[in-house]
């Protein structure tokens, strides 16, 4: 570090020593492997991959994606990681295990709903698919086990060829926090999961970027609750809102705390006063719910709307629940004062003053989903896949270019708590009469094909729209749309 004219006292200066040390053993170590057996596949194992990759990331010639959802890594981890990874310009592969928790739980065996639904969006997400297992000492591999595998690999096996060579469609992107992290984060952020989950649940189609990557390709940016406020980042924000592109921003995203150069129209006030205040509903923002207040669980910003219009108010408690202001459990009620703007609205943005998808994370307050809807609709017009189905239902879009055909994945499985340690999967649920409709702009659609059964089935055209029945599914389901060349 002292060659390096770096500061051994400062922890942010030895985190960012390790990850030159880390970057500098990769190097070394594939230029070793490559003059022993020249063209090897190597990988460096880590449990997460994220920005931080990109500095050694030549030296990879493939991403695996370690994520034992019952083992820590959570539901959550393996789709927030893909939809970034999946941006790299690399060969990926989910990684999951055979058992039911994760890496050493010997004689153990994962619930088959979980180990397909796992493998299912894998493929559903673009990557290929690999499961962990861990060999006996006596060198011996359990049966048991490869028939759990082979029960799911067999189905892996008939859908691959749909699954090969896929560009995945996307219409927003969510900009990772990951990217701005100091040396005491980690992880993936809650406002990142909590954005993901809504886009997830609305089965919009979406990528995680970072800020160096290719924004044009998008209708909207969204900046989830803490994205570090950066002139560059700025810039080139202003750039894509100027070409007709629109971003939804949240909390602390992009708020220069100096109010010398924000992105927004607004002036930086401070931290709110009130630890829980409420948002009233309108007929813009939170159309579909009462139009009275809701609570919103974690303390927003106060601000003030410079010149652009306020979409969505705020209202105040009667006070903060501390020292000698007493109310029943949790917070005051409101006292009908509005507060600070709770939304406000320019030309191709919309910023909520509130830490939104963090609320959403922690508590699943659907109202903040619903906002978000709305703000989402405002800009988007018409979404890449609508369906009338379930918030469990998982949707994916691929284009596989050199096939013309557009693959429309469907994934219903009921991810469960059923003890104290562990999220597992042991259901399928199965629906009926599902409606799709799918946003197909200067395409002509000459067939649409269920692939559980390979059997064609009806469909109706209309302009950039194409519309299906689908009478049941149970799992994952993969519906082909074959387009004229």
């Amino acid at each position: 570090m002292k060659n390096l004219n770096m500061n051994i006292e400062d922890k942010e200066e030895r985190m960012a020593y390790s990850s030159l040390m880390l970057d500098e053993f990769r190097r070394e170590m594939a230029a070793y492997i490559e003059a022993l057996v020249p063209g090897k596949r190597i990988f460096f194992n880590s449990s997460h991959v994220g920005p931080n990759f990109k500095k050694a990331l030549d030296v990879y010639s493939h991403l695996e994606l370690e994520s034992l959802p019952s083992g820590g890594w959570g539901y959550d981890h393996f789709p927030a990681t893909v939809r970034y990874a999946r941006n790299l310009g690399k060969e990926i592969f989910g990684m999951t295990g055979k058992f039911h928790t994760y890496w050493g739980d010997f004689h153990s065996f994962k619930n088959l709903d979980a180990l397909e639904f796992e493998c299912f969006n894998m493929l559903t997400l673009g990557a290929g698919c690999s499961i962990g297992d861990q060999l006996h000492p006596k060198g011996k591999l359990s049966p048991s086990s490869y028939q759990l595998i082979g029960k799911v690999y067999e189905q892996v096996k008939r859908k691959e060829e749909f699954c090969v060579d896929i560009n995945p469609l996307s219409e927003i992107a969510l900009l990772t926090p990951e990217e701005f992290y100091t040396s005491k984060e980690s992880g993936l952020s809650p406002g990142l999961i909590g954005a993901m989950r809504m886009l997830q649940e609305m089965a919009y189609q979406f990528e995680i970027i970072d800020s160096s990557m290719d924004f044009s390709k998008f209708k909207i940016i969204v900046l989830p609750d803490k994205i570090k406020f950066n002139s560059n980042l700025k810039n080139k924000l202003k750039t894509y809102m100027e070409n007709g592109g629109a971003v939804i921003g949240s909390y602390l995203s992009m708020i220069d705390t100096t109010n010398e150069d924000n992105l927004f129209s607004l002036k930086y006030l401070g931290e709110g006063k009130f630890d829980r205040d409420f948002i009233l509903p309108n007929e813009k923002i939170g159309k579909s719910l009462p139009k009275e207040e809701h609570v919103m669980y974690l303390k927003g910003l106060e601000i003030e709307s410079l010149e652009d219009e306020v979409i969505l108010e705020s209202v105040q408690p009667y006070f903060n629940r501390e020292n000698n202001f007493f109310c029943s459990h949790q917070h005051a009620p409101s006292s009908g004062l509005k507060g600070s703007p709770g939304a406000i609205m320019g030309k191709n943005y919309i910023y909520f003053s509130h830490p939104i998808f963090t609320i959403y994370r922690k508590n699943g307050a659907r109202w903040c989903k619903e906002i978000f809807r709305d703000a989402l609709n405002i800009f988007l017009g018409e979404k890449l896949l609508e369906h009338n189905g379930p918030s469990t239902l998982i949707t994916g879009v691929n284009e596989q270019k050199n096939k013309n055909r557009i693959v429309v994945h469907l994934l219903n499985y009921l991810v469960e708590k059923p003890s104290q340690d562990i999220y597992t999967i042991e259901n399928k649920i199965k629906l009926y009469d599902l409606n799709l409709k799918l946003t197909v702009p200067n395409k002509k659609i000459i067939s649409v094909m269920e692939e559980n059964t390979r059997k064609e089935i009806p469909f109706i055209q209309n302009e950039n729209t194409v519309q299906v029945n689908i009478d049941s599914l149970e799992g994952h389901h993969m519906v082909i749309f074959t387009y004229e060349k």
